[in-house]
């Protein structure tokens, strides 16, 4: 099955599955975070298929966060470095 390819600020890339809320996390990975976020690094993106698509845990416990792996997630985080941010991104797509 054709993926998508995302690639990351970290010049890392993941792959999602196609489909139109993956297609919407790749605008948010390339759009709003390289304009909200522009010194962000991204630590976990979910695909709709693979809970667990890109996951940084090593950052995210140098952060102090512990993720359960049944534990509920947003669809992205990111961690913005120059600003001490943690976005935690839900994209939600609709129609009608």
């Amino acid at each position: 099955m054709q993926r998508i390819p995302v690639a990351l600020s970290n010049g890392k890339e993941i792959k999602f599955l196609p489909g139109r809320q993956n297609v919407l996390l790749k605008k948010v990975l390339a759009d709003f975070c390289s304009l909200y976020t522009p010194a962000g690094h991204v630590l976990y993106a979910s695909d709709t298929k693979e809970k667990w698509s890109y996951l940084d845990s090593d950052a995210l416990a140098e952060l102090g966060l512990a993720i359960e792996e049944h534990g509920k997630m947003p669809d992205i985080v990111v961690h913005d470095l120059e600003k001490k941010r943690l976005f935690l991104i839900e994209a939600v797509g609709s129609h009608g």
